[in-house]
């Protein structure tokens, strides 16, 4: 008996149905198990698409080719001069190195403001030392 519950029963209509209800009545019969995914699938793609018409290759014609193969033919690469590659690098990395300078100001100020504010503290070794110091790092940025 369990057999003759899982037979498929295969059925043909002819209908005259728009095809907003031929989805509706697809998508009622998929609701209560009657059709599975791939037959909504099959039926929706057979009776509820248009076919794509077949992709045709665009050509250029060849007086086009011809044209374009002559400009670029006249149109030689620009080449840059060193100074100009320099500068233009320069110019890209111009808020880096600014942000990179002022970092470092900011590090060397703030030790002068703690070394100032210590200075009397110091021998007079180590104030010579200091200055040497701040002189070889400013010098280094």
């Amino acid at each position: 008996m369990s057999s003759d519950r899982h037979r498929q029963i295969r059925l043909n209509l002819d209908l005259n149905v728009s095809p907003v209800m031929l989805f509706r009545g697809i998508a009622v019969w998929r609701d209560i198990g009657l059709l599975s995914d791939t037959q909504v699938k099959q039926l929706c793609s057979q009776h509820l698409s248009d076919r794509l018409p077949p992709a045709t290759p665009v050509t250029i014609p060849k007086l086009a080719q011809k044209a374009a193969v002559q400009i670029d033919r006249e149109i030689p690469p620009k080449k840059e001069s060193p100074l100009a590659r320099i500068t233009q690098s320069l110019m890209e990395e111009l808020s880096v190195r600014w942000l990179l300078f002022l970092g470092v100001f900011m590090v060397v100020a703030s030790s002068g403001v703690l070394a100032a504010s210590q200075w009397e503290r110091f021998p007079a070794s180590g104030q010579y030392g200091v200055m040497w110091a701040y002189t070889i790092v400013f010098a280094i940025a």
